[in-house]
């Protein structure tokens, strides 16, 4: 009994760390989007800011 104990414990700390490493590579991926779609805006809007008519 001990031993099954011991084991599911293993188990649920591997899978918390499992969901703590999936969740900060979403949080990266989620800035990487992020800083993608600003330095898009930002070039369309410089680009688009450059071929307007003064």
């Amino acid at each position: 009994m001990e031993e099954e104990l011991e084991l599911y414990e293993r188990r649920a700390r591997r899978a918390e760390i499992a969901a703590w490493i999936v969740i900060a590579v979403f949080a990266v991926l989620l800035c990487l989007v992020v800083f993608v779609a600003v330095v898009v805006l930002f070039l369309v809007v410089a680009l688009f800011g450059a071929a307007a008519p003064k």
